[in-house]
């Protein structure tokens, strides 16, 4: 667990290492360090989407991750500024401002490519044939598999045991899928006729009943 949080600090610290080491001669930048002390940047920005893409918990990780190199960045700019001459400080500047930034963003990219983000588009997606169902035959159908092959060439499961959870009656339908199961029980995110976008309920199967987690 302490390798999982010390990688990204220590690669956050060596990138200001190798800047301290580019910005401090006084004749000229070594370009070259400069370069390389923007590779361990980049990983640790590819490190938390790679986190955040988990789903889950992943966020939660990623962003506690990013909490911990944006204050390794605060403390190497500190340095950098009380350090370098000049101008040369803006570099110090630089790194606590867009650092941080690009941190964020990068769980952000890997939060969209999350089964649950990807789970929730491909349920806009059989929301839609949904309707299209609805508008030619004026009823919701009975089970989801009779979009197909009509209105779906497939159902876009969810990664789940479950797959989808779907109940409908003739005006009105819910579909669902359970993102988070522990001692408390189900959670899970429905999205409806009614409400046409998804809400996460923890704790809670929503309008569904939902079988015993199938065993191993």
């Amino acid at each position: 667990m302490a390798f999982f949080f010390l990688v990204p600090v220590t690669l956050t610290g060596v990138a200001g290492w190798l800047f301290w080491i580019a910005l401090r001669p006084p004749q000229k930048i070594a370009w070259g360090w400069g370069v390389a002390g923007l590779v361990p940047l980049v990983l640790g920005c590819a490190w938390l989407i790679s986190i955040a893409s988990e789903g889950g918990l992943g966020g939660v990780a990623a962003f506690i991750e990013a909490a911990l190199m944006a204050g390794t960045a605060l403390i190497a700019s500190a340095l950098l500024a009380l350090f370098l001459p000049g101008w040369r400080k803006l570099v110090a500047v630089l790194l606590v401002i867009v650092f941080p930034v690009a941190l964020f963003a990068s769980i952000q990219i890997g939060d969209a490519y999350s089964w649950e983000r990807i789970a929730e588009k491909n349920g806009v997606v059989v929301a839609q044939a949904l309707n299209r169902y609805h508008a030619d035959h004026l009823t919701y159908p009975k089970a989801l598999t009779e979009l197909v092959p009509t209105y779906l060439d497939n159902l876009r499961e969810p990664r789940t045991v479950w797959g989808w959870l779907y109940t409908a009656t003739r005006d009105e339908f819910s579909l669902g899928y359970v993102n988070w199961v522990d001692r408390e029980g189900y959670s899970v995110c429905v999205y409806g006729s009614m409400v046409p976008e998804w809400n996460c309920l923890p704790g809670s199967t929503g309008p569904f009943t939902i079988a015993p987690t199938p065993m191993p």
